[in-house]
């Protein structure tokens, strides 16, 4: 998970400080390292062990979300960040206010079979 290290919610907008991802997201770090895009001779395409370490790392993070309880429901390459060491961590999960209160108001509304037939970890 990218760390939240603080929320400015006084005046508008509310701001969120997170950690630094310097490689960004995943999608423009996929396009980056590929052979014809690439206008840098030292960046190599990815190796199946390279490719199999952000799987795991994306199946990790996904996996502590579960076991929070936490439904991310967005999760694509563009919501992964890439660190500068080559770390992958899951992003992208950062509700405005107005979503929060949508959230809370379908829960009120819903009664518990309905939503607990509407959404699941496994869906993520």
């Amino acid at each position: 998970m990218v760390k939240l290290l603080g929320v400015v919610s006084k005046g508008q907008p509310t701001l969120v400080v997170m950690e630094l991802m310097f490689n960004g997201d995943l999608k423009s770090y996929f396009r980056a390292h590929r052979p014809d895009e690439s206008n840098d001779k030292n960046m190599k395409p990815f190796s199946l062990a390279d490719m199999l370490q952000i799987a795991a790392e994306i199946a990790d993070g996904m996996a502590y979300l579960a076991s929070t309880k936490f439904l991310h429901r967005d999760l694509a390459a563009r919501n992964c960040m890439v660190a500068e060491t080559g770390t992958v961590k899951i992003g992208g999960i950062v509700f405005s206010l107005q979503q929060i209160n949508q959230i809370n108001q379908a829960i009120t509304i819903a009664s518990p079979s309905e939503v607990s037939s509407s959404f699941s970890q496994l869906a993520d």
